[in-house]
């Protein structure tokens, strides 16, 4: 650790910890990194996997986002990026064979046998993230189960590639838990174990931190003398804990990785349900819909247009409907009798069911999703009613309380107020940020109408917590601005978002 710079060390510590700086890709840097990256392969490729692809399909091994991938897992650098593109091409070819070379691997390129080491749970994407809102991998060594080798290998390539499918992973990484106590240590001897480190080696995945975590003071020692062999950028990246299950859990906390995350995945009965259900639905996407039996019972992952009860908003299109369909009933709602608001209530759920979604809430043990009765859905939605008319409500009685000497309205910016104009960083500017951010990708693939229901929708967004868009007058007063002018501004928010991305 000495050896490295000051800085390094910095890095790879906050990296461990979750507390490392937002990496923004200097759009430059990156052009650099790609020339310099082509070069390298047109340099080092003769006689590799990587030529065979290349004459293969020209455009696969060529792809912009497919090279981003690697330059992103090396942290842009070029050279390291091209010995593991070589050495991915000929782990995919010794894997998959010549076939696959040049073809992103799915759920049907894996044999029965992958698929039920696939199954089996001893690799595990958890359904949320840590600290730094980076994805989290759980090993279980106990849960290995293999015919051959192989069939882990491939499992562990599928899985892994289905991670970077996601452009944050790429950028942010991910965090790898080998959870060794108890009944999760291996048995297997470490069959597999130099075959599976030849593979990560070839993948391009940043891993910004590894947590070993065992009760076995010979696999501490053993962990640890290993981990002091690797070079020390990765070794800044890694530690080693020996305890029973609740010690090492509460000090993965300290490393931002919440402990209830992990309680699902240990427990005796339940341990492998919330991995069954993500393999559920890669079944469903890339295989078939007619599921395997032992798949039947499972609940699903959430879909972009089911509405998703909780504390938090969710930014998928089935509650951006809900929201909207809330928004054009509420005045009927406000004034109807009981029986005219359970209408309003069963047209919303028909409505949202026409277009394919459901009404899910998450479970505080398991953290699957699972569907509502109809009656709670009922509820839930007659809450978002009445939630969206205290806004209003509030910001009825402001106006009329807050009054000058002649009778014009005096208002006063509060923290969840949108501000517009030069560096303005109200939290109510911040939220605006987030929410573009969030659905920057959906806004770029949206038609002009889609583009206008999405500013719209973070306009909608805004105000249902009570804030307002102001802007300031030459004498200093503020005004409120019309909706439509708070569109175009968000607009704006979205034009400028996708310039400082590319």
């Amino acid at each position: 650790m000495n050896q490295l710079s000051h800085e390094e060390r910095e890095m790879g510590q906050e990296d461990l910890h979750g507390v490392s700086a937002e990496i923004v890709e200097d759009l430059d840097e990156l052009e650099t990194s790609l020339q310099q990256l082509d070069r390298h392969l047109n340099a080092y490729k003769q006689g590799t996997a990587y030529e065979t692809a290349e004459r293969m399909n020209p455009e696969y091994v060529s792809d912009r986002d497919f090279r981003i991938m690697f330059l992103r897992g090396n942290r842009y650098d070029a050279k390291s990026s091209t010995f593991q593109m070589i050495r991915f091409f000929e782990a995919k070819l010794q894997l998959f064979g010549r076939d696959k070379l040049v073809q992103d691997i799915s759920l049907r390129d894996l044999d029965e046998n992958d698929r039920k080491s696939l199954q089996k749970g001893s690799r595990q994407i958890l359904p949320s993230f840590d600290s730094a809102n980076r994805a989290i991998l759980l090993k279980l060594p106990g849960r290995r189960s293999f015919k051959t080798v192989e069939n882990e290998l491939r499992a562990s390539f599928y899985i892994v590639m289905k991670l970077l499918e996601s452009r944050e992973v790429q950028i942010r990484g991910i965090v790898v838990v080998l959870y060794a106590i108890g009944r999760f240590r291996d048995s297997t001897n470490g069959v597999g174990y130099a075959e599976n480190a030849k593979l990560w080696l070839s993948l391009p995945v940043h891993m910004a931190g590894v947590h070993f975590c065992t009760d076995s003071l010979k696999e501490y020692l053993l962990i640890s003398a290993a981990v002091s062999l690797l070079p020390l950028k990765m070794r800044s990246r890694m530690k080693a804990y020996m305890g029973s299950h609740l010690e090492c859990q509460y000090r993965l906390t300290s490393y931002g990785i919440p402990r209830e995350l992990l309680l699902p995945c240990v427990d005796d009965d339940a341990g492998v349900d919330g991995h069954l259900v993500w393999y559920k639905e890669q079944y469903l996407r890339e295989v078939s819909d007619e599921l395997p039996e032992h798949l039947l019972h499972l609940p699903s992952l959430p879909r972009e247009d089911d509405v998703l009860f909780g504390r938090k908003r969710s930014q998928r299109r089935g509650n951006r409907l809900l929201y909207q369909l809330v928004e054009s009933n509420s005045a009927a709602y406000d004034v109807g009798s009981r029986s005219d608001k359970k209408d309003l209530t069963g047209t919303v759920i028909r409505e949202i069911h026409a277009t394919g979604g459901r009404f899910l809430k998450q479970d505080g043990d398991s953290k699957l999703w699972k569907e509502v009765s109809t009656e709670e859905a009922h509820e839930k939605i007659a809450q978002t009613f009445r939630n969206f008319r205290r806004p209003r409500a509030r910001l009825a009685k402001s106006s009329n309380t807050k009054q000058g000497n002649n009778g014009d309205s005096l208002l006063h910016p509060g923290p969840k107020d949108v501000l517009f104009g030069r560096q303005r960083s109200n939290a109510g500017n911040r939220h605006v940020r987030q929410l573009v951010a969030d659905l920057s990708t959906e806004y770029e693939s949206a038609s002009k109408v889609g583009k206008g229901e999405l500013a719209s929708h973070v306009v909608r967004e805004i105000k249902s917590s009570g804030a307002r868009f102001l802007k300031q007058n030459a004498d200093d007063t503020w005004v409120e601005v019309s909706d439509n002018f708070a569109r175009s501004k968000i607009a704006k928010h979205f034009s400028n978002n996708r310039r400082t991305q590319k």
